[in-house]
């Protein structure tokens, strides 16, 4: 007897924080994440794929496109060039805005499940005025509210995530990386 499986009729969207507050290791551990993310998700099982950073560019929200869902295979060589590429422009970031473009992007999509996963140190810090940090947990509760989509963080090197994501998990090293993703894919996989 065959059992249908939903598993690879799932889209992952996965958005990475590129802002100033990410330097150093936290950038470095979230580019190994990205390239795991990568050769797992969207090269050996071919599920569809995307990945994109956020920062701002003269105060306006910039998101950096490394990976489309559309692509069928991008070496991790060619994904960490263009994230360090776009890792040269990292200024403040609003990740509520981010998270709000991510979430309607995956809504289009066809597949039945759908996957947002935030990689950040979970400190939202723009130029636009007003309660960032409350808005980005309003929006964050509201998706995880609405059930469209499953969101889940994963903090790097900091443990901000827990204030705003409900679904989430801390990394201190690249070498977590992995049970932490892992953790997700057969939870929401």
């Amino acid at each position: 007897r065959i059992i249908p499986s939903d598993t690879l009729d799932t889209a992952v969207l996965v958005l990475g924080d590129i802002s100033g507050s990410m330097r150093g290791p936290k950038i470095q551990n979230e580019v190994v994440a990205m390239c795991k993310i990568n050769a797992a998700v969207g090269n050996a099982l071919r599920i569809p794929l995307e990945l994109i950073g956020f920062t701002e560019l003269d105060a306006r929200n910039a998101l950096f496109i490394w990976r489309k869902f559309e692509t069928q295979v991008l070496s991790n060589e060619k994904l960490a060039e263009r994230m360090v590429h776009s890792a040269a422009n990292m200024h403040q970031n609003a990740d509520g805005d981010a998270v709000l473009w991510a979430y309607h992007k995956l809504r289009q999509r066809k597949e039945k499940r759908k996957l947002l996963v935030v990689l950040s140190d979970g400190s939202p810090n723009c130029d636009k005025a007003g309660d960032v940090m409350g808005y980005t947990q309003q929006l964050v509760k509201n998706i995880e509210h609405d059930k469209q989509v499953d969101i889940y963080a994963i903090g790097i090197m900091d443990q901000n995530v827990k204030h705003i994501y409900k679904q989430h998990n801390l990394i201190q090293s690249a070498e977590e990386l992995e049970t932490a993703l892992l953790s997700i894919i057969e939870r929401k996989i």
